[in-house]
């Protein structure tokens, strides 16, 4: 089965549910903002200013992307979003686990067409 390269900056265009930016504050009057997304309940972004956060959104999706590289743990993908008709990163996993890949860290993520 030929199988489709797929690397964490090609996930940054999809549909991610983005929530902010938002400007926080802690007790002592310290503010912030912030941007996080839905789909990834760990990912923050936090900056001084509204602008920084939307500079450094992208990139820093990307790299919390790449976290999951070469782990047998995957990001969940937005709502709805399928690729190829498939679920394909449980099908990656499985082909990687049963390759013995899972121990070899990887540079991309490799999805099952």
């Amino acid at each position: 089965m030929p199988l489709i390269e797929i690397l964490p900056s090609d996930l940054v265009g999809l549909p991610w549910r983005w929530i902010g930016p938002a400007q926080e504050s802690d007790n002592d009057g310290n503010l912030w903002w912030q941007l996080t997304i839905a789909d990834l309940p760990d990912f923050l972004v936090a900056a001084e200013t509204r602008q920084a956060v939307l500079a450094d959104a992208a990139e820093a999706l990307e790299r919390f992307l790449e976290s999951f590289v070469g782990t047998a743990e995957w990001p969940p993908l937005p709502g709805g979003v399928i690729l190829n008709g498939a679920d394909p990163v449980k099908a990656a996993v499985r082909a990687a686990e049963a390759a013995g890949a899972l121990a070899q860290p990887t540079a991309a993520l490799e999805f099952a067409a």
